[in-house]
């Protein structure tokens, strides 16, 4: 398994770059899977999802 980044653009966008601390697997709606330790994507209030991630337990 490739281990990469999933970006899901929409346009131009403010977006949200979340880094894991280990992979995680992606499965696509055709059950390809890839390993991923990036994820982008679009956010209308990027403080939002900024402030709960950072606010999960496991973010500490």
């Amino acid at each position: 398994m490739r281990i990469g980044e999933l970006d899901v653009a929409v346009g131009a966008r403010t977006g949200v770059t979340v880094e894991l601390a280990e992979p995680v697997t992606h499965v696509t709606l055709l059950g390809r899977r890839r390993g991923i330790r990036v994820v982008r994507c679009p956010a209308d209030d990027p403080d939002g999802p900024v402030r709960a991630l950072a606010a999960a337990p496991s973010a500490r």
